[in-house]
């Protein structure tokens, strides 16, 4: 990426818009059912999968900590390095969710985490956008 910086726009922009679909059908699950018991794990290491891999900023983050760290990586170590921090941020979404679905269902906060938690996606998505095209 560091060598098209092109790509950095295209990848900004779609994880802007992965945010976005995300929030979206998030405020419309926490509108319709209440209930967050029903999250499975697929799903959530879904979500994680495709919230992380078209972010460049969490991408970028660790690439430049595996190039500080480990400067004579070949192509192949850099995609492996990649994949990895990937699956590894889907495996935390995951754990959280997991984590979060046994909150008991009539928990206070329940109804205002989500809330934020989505407030906040929308203004990260924006401020991306807004970084990419500055």
């Amino acid at each position: 990426v560091s060598a098209h910086p092109e790509w950095l726009r295209v990848l900004a922009v779609v994880a802007a818009i992965a945010m976005l679909t995300y929030a979206v059908f998030a405020w419309r699950k926490h509108h319709v059912a209440k209930d967050v018991t029903g999250s499975s794990v697929a799903k959530g290491f879904a979500s994680g999968l495709a919230l992380t891999l078209p972010n460049p900023g969490a991408l970028g983050g660790w690439a430049a900590i595996a190039a500080s760290v480990w400067p004579a990586a070949t192509t192949q170590d850099a995609i492996a390095f990649a994949l990895g921090v990937g699956i590894g941020s889907a495996v935390w979404f995951t754990l959280l969710g997991r984590l979060i679905a046994r909150i008991r269902p009539d928990h206070p906060a329940l109804r205002v985490v989500p809330r934020i938690a989505i407030a906040l996606f929308v203004g990260i998505a924006i401020v991306g956008i807004a970084r990419a095209f500055h």
